[in-house]
């Protein structure tokens, strides 16, 4: 290549990273870059074009404590900010004991690591977005890796030029312009040698995989983000229609987002439909696909992600919390005038007779003879064994009030699971004497007007 040929190059590739960061508006005149940086030839091009751009960026770069040429290279590019006369961040971190900690792959423990700092480096500095050397190359080896993992449409249109608070201003470009680039400019890179090594997922797809494909179409790289390209704008279409969706199907309620199953089990492929509305909240395929088993079992069944519970009722899947963290137990003084449990309010209050008689039937306000009361009371929430004896539910062909598990009782108001665990019960020494805002025990109702009584109203949130 003569100086000409490299010259239009030069300013072939220079242009292009202007119109690519114009036309994804990845950054505005006054933002501020971060810049990671680990010292190849992908980041360090990056800064040149940056810098030719007239892109303010600060320079990060982490030490991962893994190889032998960390030092060198952490020295190298602290003298590339020294002389392209910008901020310079260093973060040491001990990788392999962090992944010792969590359980994950070296790989995984690096990639946790240095986007949490980047991350907290950008708010810390005031930086507005960070900048990844990504480029199409690395788009092609992300897309066969998705379509191994069989990831769907949102690992098969690959990385996107911005994400939040990431840009990726290089992946317009291939590594071979990149390197053409350097060479011109005899601009200096550190090259990992563990990149050589195919042990690495992303390496055996770099350097046996794609050889391969472009044996078939030397085109591959490019023809691969056109590919991915359209997909995006599929993945568009199609999560505009899946919001249509999430409207029809998802109610949300004060204890979770209800979706109705026979009403999903009438769409094409509810299984996959399931699947979709239910990614932001980590469950597996096959862990759905068993939600729809048995779809006249009366039965409930439950699934787990990291932080989420999905619970399969008579009539709905129910998406809650995986830890709702429910209050256990609250102690009652005598004096107490109101107690906060959980998201609702019990209030108290201590009269010479019922204010109203007989007592009207609301289940959430009641009255219960105080002469059965014994102090402390306690309000907490129900637990397997706890019995009671409903009042006004008589054993058959007698006047006597049978004894009933409030588990059976729940069971027969037909609460799904997340609403029988936000039922608590008010306990008297050893009896029950409410199960709060559905019925009072026998033993404790009012006998007579003219007997002192206490009032309780139960007020959950709204």
């Amino acid at each position: 290549m003569n100086n000409e040929e490299g010259r239009m190059k030069e300013e072939k590739l220079t242009q292009a990273f202007g119109e690519f960061i114009r036309s994804e508006n990845l950054v505005k005149s006054h933002e501020r870059i971060l810049a990671a940086v680990s010292g190849g030839l992908d980041s360090v091009v990056m800064l040149h074009l940056l810098q030719a751009a007239g892109i303010y960026f600060g320079i990060a770069h982490c030490h991962f404590g893994l190889r032998s040429e960390a030092d060198r290279e952490e020295n190298f590019v602290r003298e590339l900010a020294e002389k392209l006369n910008r901020p310079f961040y260093v973060k040491h971190f001990d990788t392999e004991a962090y992944a010792r900690s969590k359980g994950i792959s070296i790989q995984m423990a690096a990639r946790e690591l240095r986007y949490a700092w980047f991350e907290s480096l950008r708010q810390k500095e005031k930086y507005h977005k960070i900048a990844l050397a990504h480029h199409l190359n690395d788009q092609a080896e992300t897309i066969l890796l998705n379509l191994a993992k069989v990831t769907g449409i949102r690992g098969l249109r690959g990385m996107k030029a911005m994400s939040g608070h990431l840009i990726r201003p290089l992946l317009f470009a291939g590594r071979e312009e990149l390197e053409a680039y350097a060479r011109q400019h005899k601009i200096e890179w550190k090259e990992d040698e563990s990149n050589r090594s195919i042990k690495y997922e992303r390496n055996f797809i770099r350097h046996r995989i794609i050889p391969l494909f472009k044996e078939l179409n030397p085109r591959f790289i490019a023809g691969i983000e056109e590919t991915a390209s359209q997909l995006r704008f599929a993945e568009t279409l199609f999560l505009e229609r899946l919001q249509q969706y999430r409207k029809k199907l998802t109610e949300h309620r004060k204890d979770g987002i209800y979706i109705p199953l026979r009403r999903l089990l009438q769409y094409p492929q509810p299984a996959e439909l399931l699947f979709e509305l239910l990614a932001p909240y980590g469950f597996r395929k096959d862990q759905l696909a068993n939600a729809f088993k048995d779809p006249e079992s009366k039965g409930s069944r439950f699934f787990m992600s990291k932080e989420w519970r999905l619970i399969r009722s008579r009539d709905f899947l129910i998406l809650t919390p995986a830890d709702p963290s429910l209050a256990v137990f609250r102690l009652i003084d005598k004096k107490e005038k109101s107690i906060r449990f959980g998201d609702a309010v019990l209030k108290i209050r201590h009269l010479d007779k019922a204010l109203e008689w007989p007592p009207k039937g609301d289940p959430r306000r009641v009255f219960l003879s105080a002469k059965e009361l014994e102090y402390p009371l306690i309000l907490r929430n129900w637990k397997k064994g706890d019995y009671f004896y409903p009042f006004g539910m008589h054993k058959p062909h007698s006047d006597k009030v049978g004894k009933k598990k409030v588990s059976d009782y729940l069971n027969d108001l037909k609460l799904n699971p997340v609403e029988k665990e936000n039922i608590r019960v008010l306990q008297s020494g050893q009896r029950i004497a409410w199960v709060v805002g559905h019925r009072i025990d026998h033993r404790f109702r009012v006998k007579k007007r003219e007997e002192p009584v206490t009032e309780f109203r139960w007020i959950p949130s709204e």
